[in-house]
């Protein structure tokens, strides 16, 4: 939660009830949404929308996490085409719109449109976007670049890791489709938290089920006038996503009998269904390498950041938000998920071993070496044996060669609930 109630509720009149002007908006939108609009913001998120696209350029110094950058992306292009936004105010009644006079005082422009961005981030969240999107039926006219990938936040459910005082790993996360190729491949593009001016990571992989009952999936906005209808009237919706593939689990994941085969099921049913063409088993297996590098290469700014934190604590133990910000254990999970992806497709014998790691170094050696710690380089097979004999410590608390596993992991003293 990023305001107060008050806070919220303060900037939802203001948000509402703003006098709706042509010099109190934040744009006058002259333009409509429409299916020529939804493909020239297709276009524009596969060619424009790039990983340094919040660091670099007029919307450059822009601190995002994973909800941010999507909302982002679509409040930028509505207002560089003049086009309305909305969505629906995840507080309460009403909606937020481009219309409100809430940044009267802020240079009309850039300026004012950062402003508004700002008041976006710190409204919505993963739990915001189910509002605003709906699912899509399973084809290139339906998923395409600017669909959204969402999986909201599971902190109302019951799990054992909080019976015994553990911290739930099912946070919050979502990406946009950057691209699709001819092979079927979806590309996804986002931010992570905490929230930093960061490069925008790609991958290939998807690491849950799409889940009805909670939102999850591959989802489209809704135009203003969507909201008045049900989601079974708008264009292109379906929900055959839920049924593709092997059978879930009750959390969408995968079952203990089924391990990661029943996303990798899914997700070839999703390639299978958005194929031109069919991939090649040589260009499968790099991708599924540069997953597992992408992912890596990711946890580098965070657990820097969280040695900086520590070492200005004096190794006193990290406040409950500030262990959430700079902790990877749901980012390391999805990096071993990866690398046992590639291991099942390099081994006879897929289990998670240096042994299993050293076949698959002709791939991983594709990615090159990567600077851990100022000054310590490594290769990214180094790395994947390193988690595979479960050297890698997700605690901030712990000392940066301990995240990286160049030292053993320390006794953990400081325990966590969720909050």
């Amino acid at each position: 939660m990023k305001l107060n109630s008050v806070a919220k509720a303060a900037s939802m009149v203001l948000l509402t009830l703003g006098v709706q002007t042509a010099a109190a908006a934040v744009w006058v939108d002259t333009q409509k949404w429409s299916n020529e609009w939804e493909e020239k913001y297709s276009a524009w998120v596969e060619t424009e929308f790039n990983p340094r696209y919040f660091i670099d350029g007029p919307y450059g110094k822009l601190a995002t996490d994973c909800a941010d950058a999507v909302y982002a992306a679509r409040v930028i292009f509505s207002y560089e085409n003049k086009l309305p936004f909305v969505i629906k105010n995840p507080y309460g009644t009403g909606y937020y719109t481009n219309k409100t006079s809430n940044y009267d005082s802020k240079k009309e422009g850039k300026e004012r449109v950062r402003s508004f961005l700002y008041n976006i981030f710190d409204q919505t969240s993963t739990k915001s976007l189910p509002n605003d999107t709906y699912p899509v039926a399973i084809n290139r006219m339906n998923v395409r670049s600017g669909t959204v990938w969402l999986r909201p936040s599971r902190e109302e459910e019951f799990s054992l890791a909080r019976i015994f005082g553990g911290k739930d790993q099912r946070p919050g996360h979502t990406d946009l489709v950057k691209s699709v190729s001819r092979e079927g491949v979806v590309t996804l593009i986002g931010s992570t938290v905490p929230s930093a001016v960061r490069e925008l990571k790609e991958v290939t992989d998807f690491y849950i089920l799409p889940e009805i009952k909670v939102q999850t999936g591959l989802r489209n906005w809704k135009w203003p006038e969507h909201y008045n209808l049900k989601e079974n009237q708008l264009p292109g919706y379906g929900v055959d996503q839920y049924e593709m593939g092997a059978q879930m689990s009750n959390h969408g994941e995968a079952g203990p009998q089924q391990g990661s085969k029943t996303v990798q099921g899914w997700s070839q049913a999703l390639r299978e269904k958005l194929a031109l063409t069919k991939e090649s088993k040589g260009a499968y297996l790099t991708r599924l390498a540069k997953n597992f590098c992408v992912l890596v290469k990711e946890r580098v700014a965070i657990v820097a950041s969280g040695e900086k934190l520590r070492n200005r604590m004096g190794g006193s133990c990290m406040d409950y938000a500030q262990w959430d910000n700079y902790s990877t254990p749901g980012r390391d999970q999805m990096v071993v998920k990866s690398l046992k992806k590639l291991i099942a497709e390099t081994n006879m014998f897929p289990f998670l071993s240096r042994s299993s790691v050293e076949k698959t170094r002709p791939y991983l050696e594709t990615c090159g070496t990567l600077e851990i710690i100022p000054g310590r380089i490594v290769d990214y097979t180094e790395l994947a044996i390193r988690y595979s004999e479960d050297l890698i410590s997700s605690d901030p608390n712990h000392p940066i060669e301990a995240r990286w596993g160049e030292m053993q992991k320390p006794r953990s003293t400081c325990a966590y609930k969720e909050q």
